[in-house]
């Protein structure tokens, strides 16, 4: 996930694929591009970022209400560069936000909280091995969501790699909206060592999961420790050791009410 403190780090190349989770573009500036001002600039904003041009798009105020695409145009222009735009990518299509000075984007409003149990569900993963509420219990269970087009993604392989040399006990699942072959390439690529569970749209709906990556953490009794984005793994010099401490803090607040 990229926030407006990251973004002007952000190399062209790597801003191609930031789609894949929210991004405010308050200071695009920075970055070489500029706030579309109408709905005729649009498509050559979205292009420049990646986004494919059938990609399904929904506009919003600064409240998250649909808006027309004329209007949300109308209210950016008439702001005289006092909004922003948040934009998040998920399984649906792209969101547009209009977003007031000092805010930060929401895209991460999941559907479901520490405590709860998790949602049915039934996957498989790339070795056939299956993964439900009843095949979670009696141990820890750490998932990772991801897709193939996210680059923070794919940056994070490394570290989710090295987590599960240093906790063998916890169990792990990467799971991702996309299709098998898309997630065996991803695999090839880039080396993630974890049981990787394709095409689990439905199941990432069902929690609400519409910003990548994010983890979700969850108890051998089948119920939510902790969901949502770690952003300080893309700032830290130790992720591994930082991914570690999250997962072993969360545990042991989690044991601490039992």
């Amino acid at each position: 996930m990229i926030s407006v403190h990251s973004l002007r780090s952000f190399r062209p190349a790597a801003l191609l694929a930031a789609l894949a989770f929210s991004a405010t573009l308050h200071l695009a500036q920075a970055a070489g591009f500029s706030l579309p001002q109408a709905a005729a600039e649009e498509p050559a904003f979205l292009a420049a970022l990646g986004v494919p041009a059938q990609t399904p798009l929904r506009y919003q105020d600064e409240d998250g209400r649909d808006l027309p695409r004329e209007a949300f145009y109308q209210r950016l222009k008439a702001a005289e560069g006092r909004l922003s735009v948040a934009i998040a990518k998920s399984a649906q299509g792209v969101a547009l936000q209009l977003q007031p000075p000092g805010r930060r984007p929401d895209a991460t409003r999941f559907k479901v909280s520490p405590g709860d149990a998790v949602p049915g569900f039934s996957l498989r993963s790339l070795d056939q091995a299956a993964l439900s509420p009843d095949t979670l219990k009696g141990r820890y269970t750490l998932m990772s969501f991801y897709f193939a087009g996210c680059a923070p993604c794919v940056a994070e392989v490394p570290v989710l790699n090295g987590l599960q040399a240093r906790m063998p006990e916890l169990r792990l699942a990467a799971v991702t909206f996309d299709d098998e072959a898309t997630s065996r390439r991803f695999v090839q690529d880039h080396g993630l060592r974890w049981p990787v569970y394709p095409q689990a749209k439905p199941f990432l709906q069902s929690l609400g999961v519409n910003s990548f990556p994010a983890f979700a953490l969850l108890s051998p009794e089948g119920k939510v420790v902790s969901i949502g984005p770690l952003h300080e793994l893309q700032r830290s010099e130790k992720p591994v050791e930082l991914l570690q401490r999250w997962v072993q803090e969360q545990i042991a607040r989690d044991a601490g009410k039992t």
